[in-house]
């Protein structure tokens, strides 16, 4: 995926996050390891992306797009997914209250399963 930087989304707990358009003009998110040598975080990051494959088609979770680990440690490792869609935009800007309730069981239900 021709992926190129076009803002910053801050940086996460096992690395930093992009929004990125790819030539296809597909926006998405990569997240790259800020920390490649260190083992922990490099099998963290191999987790997430083993679990993102296992769950490609599972209600709530965000396909992976892309993905490269490198065969050298220095070398940078990363992921692409689609942008999710903020909640605030998915409910509306004045949503009645079932409407949230329900958007947040929906995310319940993904974290529970």
């Amino acid at each position: 995926m021709g992926n190129r930087r076009v803002g910053g989304a801050g940086l996460r707990g096992n690395g930093e996050v992009w929004r990125v358009r790819a030539d296809d003009g597909l926006n998405g998110a990569i997240k790259i390891l800020r920390r490649p040598k260190d083992r922990y975080r490099f099998g963290r990051f191999i987790d997430e992306i083993a679990f993102l494959t296992s769950y490609a088609d599972y209600p709530g979770i965000l396909p992976l797009r892309d993905s490269h680990l490198p065969d050298a440690v220095d070398a940078a490792a990363w992921y692409v997914m689609p942008l999710a869609t903020p909640i605030r935009q998915f409910v509306g800007d004045d949503p009645e209250s079932h409407i949230v309730v329900g958007a947040l069981a929906e995310v319940a239900d993904t974290l529970t399963s």
